[in-house]
């Protein structure tokens, strides 16, 4: 609960600075990708998993070089069957990882121009679930995330953007990066 408070005055500190709301554009941006998570076991031995990533953010682009927005995120592990394919399971699954997240991001465009190159620095709050037989690891907190990724504005204004993006960040226990390809509108 302390996390939460944290982003509330965050929140509240943002209402209260004196920003020109009328130079922003507000957008909302969906994305879906690939996540790879690891677990390191001691020594050179480590734990993989892979599984599906889905986000949905909101935000505000203010003049060409800046946006910020509000995150949420999904991580999900395919669920096995019991006729499930063995070899498969081994390669892509030594665990499960779910997890769901809410955060806040900015993106700093390279060469300013509100497309092209961009960078990501955020922080979100998480509660993830390790499993394999059984459970693993519960756990929740806040951890950075960056990232890096490239956007391309549609023919038509109106028609929004496209982009793809690499994020990395930490489950305290679980290390995770996410190729992740979106549309903004």
């Amino acid at each position: 609960m302390n996390q939460w408070m944290k982003y509330l005055g965050l929140i509240s500190l943002g209402c209260l600075l004196n920003v020109n709301v009328s130079a922003q554009n507000g957008f909302i941006e969906s994305s879906i990708g690939v996540s790879f998570h690891s677990i390191e076991l001691g020594g050179d031995t480590q734990v993989v998993s892979t599984g599906e990533y889905l986000s949905l953010s909101v935000g505000s682009q203010m003049k060409h070089t800046l946006s910020l927005s509000g995150s949420l995120r999904l991580w999900s592990t395919e669920e096995e069957d019991d006729q499930g394919d063995a070899v498969k399971h081994a390669l892509f699954h030594d665990f499960h990882f779910t997890g769901i997240s809410l955060g806040l991001d900015a993106q700093l465009f390279l060469p300013a121009l509100a497309e092209g190159p961009y960078l990501k620095g955020g922080r979100h709050c998480w509660t993830a679930n390790v499993r394999e037989v059984f459970n693993i690891w519960n756990g929740s907190g806040c951890s950075n995330l960056v990232g890096a990724g490239f956007l391309v504005k549609g023919v038509n204004a109106n028609n929004g953007a496209y982009f793809g993006e690499v994020l990395l960040t930490r489950f305290q226990y679980v290390n995770s990066w996410m190729l992740v390809g979106g549309v903004r509108f």
